[in-house]
């Protein structure tokens, strides 16, 4: 549909050019044969404009030859480039027209009387004020001729320029829903069992590259067409490359700056991925060594992952501090790199340095347990989490509560000892499916951190019988409505009270 505009209006275009491109005029309208001219009279012409007429032949040639060698002499003049100066050299029986350099057309005094003239000289000057309007005529309907052209031609590479961008659009939606049809189109990028970037990340990475790259072409395609327009009219010619040197000089120098620093930003990047390489082990390790597939004396499984943290905090600041001068050697694009790097972060992460500080103490010095109930910035609830950054509680309604470190130095906290336990007995239908039944138990009765387990007491043919111990006050209605929700027959259920 928007190519069918484009062409009707080109079209449109094109007959509104051709009407502004007719010869218009009386001076410019071919002329018929006058009747009863003479067989000796021939016609020195402009296009099709007859500007003089001669009757008489002159140094062997008919008045034929002569006003056939004037036209043509004339629309070579014409083709020319720069001005078009019409002049008279007269000499003692002799006056020669010239168009710039050109000779056009020489005159005798038979010239002058076969016209009626009085003599030479006037009989010249009238065929020069001939010339001279005819040239001028012909020099604006050129210029008219050439804008309308230009014009023209700046609107129909103006439409394709639209149409080219549209499709860049296109081709990225299109590009994305081919990514979406492939559940593998996109494959996680690893080096051996290392996974460096998950699928989901490639992904958006790609979109991300997509994006950018269509809107970068898109400005260049329009950046184009303006630099093409500019050049197409010569009042708009300097502009166009004055705007060229603006753009194109700041680029020019960043790219030498660049192609300079090749090799310290291989370089960079090489301890770029060892550092990556080696942060990415270090996360592996200690997740291992949280989740209990790997045993050290020196670091309990609860604080692995705090030391996993501090540890990539500590390796990242040293390369930023030691790779930056040694990759650079003391010059270059990365002089003091390091140094406005560091003092950035120190700025931009004042408070995070500050709750990292403030918890140090609290995490490695088990001053909260997980499952303990305490009083942390006037929130009291059952101790969660306790992480470099803050400590998660859970209040009395089972929502989380994240209190920051730095609050425990404005305001006292408070250890109100182990949370209390409470028992409840369920007895479900037997014909249940009683591994789905302790899945939905075990989520009612909350984390095994905080003392949640369920144990199956009896299980025959009238039903199975489960002790839940929990630490929400309210267990009973959690579980009645676990099980309700999932559609489990529910037996009997007994009253919560303290765990034995």
């Amino acid at each position: 549909m928007r190519l069918c505009r484009a062409v009707g209006f080109l079209r449109l275009l094109a007959v509104t050019s051709g009407l502004l491109l007719l010869p218009s005029g009386p001076g410019w309208a071919a002329e018929p044969p006058v009747a009863g001219a003479s067989a000796d009279e021939a016609y020195v012409r402009l296009r099709d404009s007859r500007l003089l007429v001669l009757h008489v032949g002159l140094g062997g040639q008919s008045a034929e030859a002569r006003a056939r060698q004037a036209t043509q002499a004339l629309a070579a003049a014409l083709e020319a480039s720069g001005p078009k100066p019409v002049r008279v050299e007269e000499a003692a029986d002799r006056a020669t027209l010239f168009v710039g350099a050109a000779p056009i057309l020489q005159l005798a005094p038979e010239d002058a009387a076969a016209a009626n003239d009085a003599n030479l000289h006037v009989y010249a000057a009238a065929t020069k004020a001939t010339f001279e309007h005819a040239l001028g005529v012909e020099a604006r309907r050129q210029s008219l001729q050439n804008l309308v052209l230009r014009i023209s031609l700046a609107v129909f590479v103006g439409l394709i320029i639209f149409l080219l961008i549209r499709k860049l659009g296109d081709l990225e939606v299109a590009f994305e829903r081919w990514l979406d049809a492939r559940p593998r189109g996109a494959p996680a990028v690893r080096i051996g069992n290392v996974e460096l970037a998950s699928e989901s990340a490639v992904r958006g990475g790609l979109r991300v590259v997509l994006r950018f790259s269509k809107r970068a072409l898109q400005l260049v395609l329009a950046y184009l067409w303006l630099y093409f327009v500019l050049h197409l009219f010569e009042a708009t010619r300097s502009a166009g490359d004055r705007i060229t040197g603006m753009l194109l000089e700041p680029l020019g120098r960043l790219l030498a700056r660049v192609v300079g620093a090749v090799p310290h930003l291989l370089a960079l990047a090489v301890v770029g991925v060892l550092l990556f390489l080696i942060l990415r082990g270090v996360q592996l390790f200690f997740g291992s060594v949280a989740r209990g597939e790997t045993h050290l004396t020196w670091v309990p499984a609860d604080l692995a992952r705090p030391t996993s943290v501090l540890l990539q905090g500590a390796l990242l600041i040293l390369a930023v501090v030691f790779a930056g001068p040694v990759i650079s050697d003391g010059a270059g694009p990365f002089q003091g790199l390091a140094q406005a790097l560091l003092i950035g972060l120190a700025l931009a992460c004042a408070p995070l340095f500050a709750a990292v500080v403030a918890g140090l103490p609290i995490v490695y010095g088990r001053g909260l347990r997980v499952g303990e109930v305490a009083e942390l910035g006037g929130k009291v609830g059952t101790v969660k989490e306790v992480d470099l950054l803050s400590v998660v509680l859970e209040d009395a309604e089972g929502r989380p509560v994240r209190v920051p470190h730095l609050v425990s130095l404005f305001q006292p906290t408070r250890v109100l000892g182990p949370a209390p336990l409470n028992t409840l007995d369920v007895t479900v239908a037997g014909d249940e499916d009683q591994t789905r039944v302790q899945t939905l138990l075990v989520e009612a009765a909350g984390s095994h951190a905080s003392g949640g387990r369920v144990e199956l007491r009896a299980l025959d043919v009238q039903g199975a019988s489960y002790r839940v111990t929990s630490g929400y006050p309210d267990v009973g209605q959690r579980v009645a409505s676990a099980l309700k929700d999932a559609g489990v027959r529910l037996a009997a259920l007994g009253q919560a009270g303290a765990a034995r």
